[in-house]
């Protein structure tokens, strides 16, 4: 029997990791509904993806090779170069031991429990705040870097003849992290700018689920605490939101 092959180059935003129990990831949503839509078994491979350093296209390569999937999902992530960590400046400055050192601290005062409340809680918001203006904040990479990646990377898919690629727009994350972040959502506008002729280009597919959570509750609404990751309001709309950008590949495959 025919079996279509999805593969996700996802994050941490494409697992369960972040949901309560019984809620569904979105890759399994989707799934799950091409599965009903088109009556044949669907596979969906999840697997992490950096957009990142030289080796980042090279291993997408290798997954696409491996599992040959018919469609493959590109999720953008921004957040490498666009998300500051003061833990990331303390490494830069003096080193590998206090950056060991600050993460230890670190951990221990975003995992303690109450008085301090929640992630996003006052006195957890003020603390972050007044280590972020004494030391600085640095990120994981550039945004030149995650710009080539992804233009790379979708050079190189576009060598498949019959493969198909959807790319999904940034989140934009909480407003927490947008208001610590001010240049966030420059950056965010600048990369997919660079991003979307590659796509157009190569006449790959785009799902904006920014817009999307926007047309829905609202953005903070799809955000889990930590305003990074989604909760499953917003896997089921991110799901809706590929689901529709997908409709002409699962009308083309069902003849």
């Amino acid at each position: 029997m025919a079996r279509m092959k999805l593969l996700v180059l996802g994050n941490s935003n494409t697992g369960n990791g972040h949901l309560q129990p019984g809620e569904i990831e979105w890759p399994v949503l989707v799934a799950r509904e091409c599965q009903a839509r088109l009556g044949e078994p669907v596979e969906c491979e999840n697997r992490t993806f950096m957009p990142m350093g030289a080796r980042a296209v090279p291993y997408a390569r290798k997954l696409v090779d491996e599992n040959d999937p018919d469609l493959v999902i590109i999720p953008l992530v921004i957040y490498h170069c666009s998300v500051g960590w003061v833990s990331l400046k303390v490494r830069q400055r003096v080193g590998e031991r206090a950056y060991g050192w600050y993460r230890s601290i670190e951990g221990r005062l975003t995992h303690s429990p109450a008085p301090l409340g929640r992630p996003g809680s006052p006195p957890r918001s003020l603390g972050r705040r007044v280590l972020r203006r004494l030391i600085g904040t640095a990120t994981h990479t550039t945004v030149d870097d995650v710009i080539a990646t992804y233009t790379e990377l979708l050079h190189e898919l576009a060598r498949d003849e019959g493969r198909h690629v959807l790319v999904v727009g940034e989140s934009h994350y909480g407003g927490r992290v947008r208001r610590e972040n001010p240049t966030l959502q420059a950056i965010v506008e600048r990369a997919e700018a660079a991003i979307r002729p590659v796509i157009e280009k190569h006449r790959f597919l785009w799902a904006d689920v920014h817009l999307a959570h926007e047309a829905g509750p609202g953005s903070e609404a799809c955000q889990s605490p930590d305003g990074i990751h989604v909760n499953a309001t917003g896997h089921r709309i991110f799901a809706e939101t590929v689901m529709a950008a997908a409709a002409p590949v699962l009308a083309e495959r069902a003849g």
